[in-house]
C-alpha cells in the first residue's frame, strides 16, 4: 500500500504497513501509518477537533475525546488531533460493527510526523486506509472553513462497505470484547468464526453457536416444521399449524384454524417476516406476501393468548429469561403517534449502528394496521400512559422491547423451556413461551412453546452479566497455555540440545519450533522452517498442544506481527539475529534490539538473560513490570523452564473470573 499527497497540509506518507499478527503489544492484526499534519496551538487544536467531532456524528466519539483530554493535556496540537482521528477510526470501526475494542496509538511522534498504529480485523485494511484519507480530508476541509458544502458521502459508503463485509453480529463483539477484559486470547477465524484460547484449551464460536453445538440440533430447530414436530413427540405443548405453498392455501388454512393466525417463514430467525395477530384474509394476503419472499417454506399457525417470554437454556440449566414487550409507544395526552415514534427512535440506543441493540419503529402498512384497530392514524394524540401496539410480533428484531424477568420465573417453567431445548439437543437455545404469566406454573395456566432458537441472540440490554460466565464456562482458565520465545541463540551453542532432545516434561505436549522445522513431541508437522509466524499459528490451532517453545532466529516478525497476543516468557540467548525484513540496511545488532523491544511490549513474564548472550541493550525502560533474570546459565535454563512452564500452565488454569457464575433462579 502505497499513498502521499505533498501537496495537502494534512496527508498519508507512503509506505503504510499491514501486520496481520499482533504487533507492539496490540491484540489485533494492525496497520501502521505515516501521517503529516500541520503545527497547532492548544486553542487552535481544541477548536479543530470539537468542529470534527460535530462534523462526523460518530455514537460514543465524544465521550472518548472528553476522557483522552482528562488523561493527557500535555501534547502538542498535533498530536491531539491525531489522537482525535486514531479515536473515530475506532469508532468508525465499532459503528460498522467490527469487534474493535483496542484503540490504536502514536508509535513515533517527531514534529508534524506521526507514525500511528491503528488496530483492525483481517481483510479490512484498504477501508481503513481510505477511511483514514477522507477524515484527513475532513480535517483540511475544516481548516479551510469548507466543510459546509461536505456531504460525507465517501465516510458513509465507506462505513457501509465495512459494516457489510466485516460487521459482526452484536452478541459476538460483546463476547470478544468479555475476552479482551479478561485476558483470553482470540483470533478471527474465516466467516466470522472467533477461537478463544490457544492449543488444547481452544474453543471456537460464531455468534452464540459453540463447537460442541450439534449440527442435528440446528437443522432441527432452524426449522420451525421439523422443531414443532419434535417438541410434540416430546410431549412439549406447540401451537398447531400447517405448510402452506400458495396464498390460497394461506386462507384456507386460517379459515380452518380460525382468526387470529400467525404467518411466517419456516426457517428464518429473528422474527424476520413474521406476521402475528393477523384477523382478516386481507392480513393474511400481505403477510404471505411478506413471508413467502423471505423463504418459500411458509406457516400458518393458529395464534395463541398469552404474553411472550423469552428462556435462555445453556448446558441444561435455564439462565436468564425476558418479557418481549411488542414495538409500540406510550401517550403522553399531547403527543400524536407520530411525535411520539420519532421521540422514540431518537433514543440512542435505537440508532442505526448504536451498541444498544434495540432497533428503530418504522410506521409502514403493520403499523398503519394495528393503530386502525384502535381507531387511530399517524395523528392522534394517545391518552396519557396509554400503550399503543404497532407490532404484531414482539421481538426486538421488529422493535419490541426485553424486560428481565428471570427472577419471576416460575421452576416449572424452567423446567419446561429445559425439555424443549434438550428434545433438540440444544446446548445453548432461546426458548419462545406464550403464558399468561411467568411467575405461574405452565401446568396450572397453560403454555405453548412456539419456537426453540439455536444461536440465541443473548442481548445486552438485560443480559449484560452473562457473557463472563458462558465465556468462561467453555474455556479451562483463561485458556492460555504457556508460550517461550527463544531469541538469538548462536549455531551449535547448548539452546541447540534444549530443541533437539526437548524439556523434560513427559506428562505435557509441547510444540516446538527451531531451523529445523516444526514438531509437536516426537512428531513432525513439518521439516522445513516456515518462518516464525506461521510456524506460530500452526501450534497455536494444534488441540494437542499444550505449551510452545519457538527459536527465532531473524527479525521476521517484526514484519508480521507475533502469532500470539500475549508470551509467556523471553529468553535472550545470543545476539544471532538474521535480517530477514527491513525498509532499509540493518546491521544484525540493530535488528536484534529492534526485535527484543517489539518482542518485549507483550511479554507478560520474565525475561532471562544468558549470561553467555553479551546483550548489551538496557531493557529495564522497555518493559518495567518483567522480572529480569541474568544469574542462567544456559545449562539451567531446561530445569528453570521446566519449573516455570509447569507453574505457567498452573496459574493460566487458575485464572477464573470472579463473575464466573451462572445466576441462580429462585426457589
Amino acid at each position: 500500500m502505497s499513498e502521499s499527497n505533498d501537496l495537502q497540509p494534512w496527508h498519508m506518507e507512503c509506505n503504510s504497513a499491514w501486520r496481520a499478527g499482533f504487533a507492539f503489544g496490540a491484540r489485533y492484526p494492525s496497520l501502521v501509518f505515516n501521517l503529516r499534519g500541520e503545527p497547532l496551538g492548544a486553542e487552535d487544536a481544541r477548536a479543530l477537533a470539537n468542529d470534527l467531532i460535530a462534523a462526523l456524528r460518530l455514537p460514543g466519539l465524544e465521550e472518548d475525546w472528553a476522557a483522552r483530554s482528562r488523561l493527557d493535556s500535555n501534547s502538542s496540537g498535533f498530536a491531539e488531533i491525531v489522537h482525535l482521528l486514531l479515536l473515530a477510526l475506532n469508532r468508525f470501526q465499532r459503528r460498522a460493527g467490527l469487534p474493535v475494542f483496542e484503540i490504536g496509538r502514536i508509535l513515533r511522534l517527531e514534529g508534524q510526523n506521526a507514525q500511528i498504529l491503528v488496530t483492525t480485523t483481517s481483510g479490512t485494511y484498504q477501508l481503513i486506509a481510505n477511511i483514514m484519507h477522507c477524515l484527513l480530508h475532513s480535517v483540511i476541509l475544516i481548516k479551510s472553513g469548507d466543510l459546509a458544502d461536505h456531504n460525507f458521502s465517501d465516510l458513509i459508503n465507506l462505513s457501509r462497505q465495512l459494516s457489510n463485509n466485516y460487521g459482526y453480529h452484536l452478541v459476538a463483539n460483546k463476547f470478544i470484547s468479555t475476552a479482551l477484559h479478561l485476558g483470553i486470547p482470540f483470533v478471527q477465524l474465516p466467516d466470522r468464526v472467533i477461537e478463544y484460547g490457544q492449543g488444547h484449551l481452544a474453543r471456537r464460536m460464531l455468534d452464540t453457536l459453540t463447537d460442541a453445538t450439534s449440527n442435528i440440533s440446528v437443522h432441527l430447530a432452524r426449522n420451525k416444521n421439523y422443531a414443532a414436530a419434535v417438541l410434540r413427540e416430546a410431549g412439549i405443548p406447540v401451537p398447531l399449524h400447517f405448510l402452506v405453498e400458495n396464498e390460497q392455501q394461506a386462507l384456507q388454512v386460517a379459515n380452518d384454524l380460525g382468526f387470529p393466525v400467525v404467518v411466517k417463514p419456516a426457517d428464518r430467525d429473528g422474527g424476520e417476516a413474521v406476521g402475528a395477530g393477523l384477523l382478516t384474509p386481507e392480513e393474511v394476503r400481505h403477510a404471505f406476501a411478506k413471508a413467502s419472499a423471505a423463504s418459500r417454506k411458509v406457516l400458518v399457525e393458529k395464534h395463541v393468548p398469552g404474553r411472550d417470554y423469552r428462556i435462555t437454556v445453556y448446558l441444561g440449566q435455564a439462565i436468564w429469561a425476558v418479557e418481549r414487550v411488542p414495538g409500540g409507544i406510550v401517550g403522553d395526552g399531547k403527543a400524536s403517534v407520530r411525535e411520539l415514534v420519532d421521540r422514540l427512535n431518537g433514543e440512542p440506543r435505537r440508532k442505526i449502528g448504536a451498541e444498544g441493540g434495540l432497533k428503530p419503529i418504522i410506521i409502514d402498512s403493520e403499523a398503519h394496521t394495528w393503530l386502525r384497530r384502535v381507531g387511530m392514524t399517524e395523528g392522534s394524540i394517545p391518552a396519557l400512559a396509554e400503550f399503543i401496539r404497532l407490532r404484531g410480533a414482539a421481538n426486538v428484531a421488529s422493535g419490541g422491547f426485553p424486560v428481565a424477568v428471570y427472577d419471576q420465573l416460575h421452576p416449572d417453567n424452567a423446567q419446561l423451556a429445559v425439555r424443549a431445548a434438550n428434545a433438540l439437543d440444544a446446548d445453548i437455545a432461546g426458548i419462545d413461551l406464550l403464558i399468561p404469566d411467568i411467575s405461574c406454573s405452565w401446568l396450572e395456566s397453560g403454555a405453548f412453546v412456539c419456537e426453540v432458537n439455536p444461536g440465541p441472540d443473548i442481548g445486552q440490554l438485560t443480559a449484560a452479566h452473562l457473557f463472563e460466565p458462558i465465556l468462561a464456562s467453555l474455556l479451562e482458565g483463561n485458556g492460555r497455555i504457556p508460550i517461550v520465545l527463544v531469541v538469538g541463540a548462536e549455531a551449535g551453542s547448548p539452546i541447540d540440545r534444549l530443541f533437539d532432545e526437548g524439556l523434560d516434561l513427559t506428562d505435557m505436549n509441547i510444540g516446538y519450533y527451531d531451523q529445523h522445522g516444526i514438531r509437536v513431541r516426537g512428531e513432525w508437522l513439518a521439516r522445513n522452517p516456515v518462518g516464525s509466524y506461521l510456524a506460530g499459528q500452526i501450534l497455536a490451532r494444534d488441540r494437542r498442544v499444550e505449551s510452545i517453545i519457538m527459536r527465532i532466529d531473524d527479525n521476521g516478525l517484526l514484519a508480521t506481527g507475533l502469532p500470539f497476543q500475549r508470551i509467556d516468557m523471553l529468553v535472550i540467548a545470543g545476539n544471532a539475529v538474521k535480517v530477514a525484513h527491513s525498509a532499509s540496511p540493518l546491521g544484525c545488532t540493530q535488528a536484534m534490539m529492534d526485535l527484543v523491544t517489539s518482542l518485549l511490549t507483550a511479554c507478560d513474564g520474565p525475561v532471562v538473560i544468558l549470561p553467555e548472550a553479551e546483550f548489551e541493550m538496557d531493557i529495564s525502560e522497555v518493559q518495567v513490570a518483567n522480572e529480569l533474570r541474568t544469574d542462567i546459565s544456559a545449562e539451567m535454563v531446561e530445569p528453570y523452564l521446566c519449573e516455570r512452564i509447569r507453574s505457567l500452565a498452573a496459574l493460566h488454569r487458575a485464572q477464573k473470573p470472579a463473575s464466573s457464575a451462572i445466576p441462580a433462579m429462585r426457589d
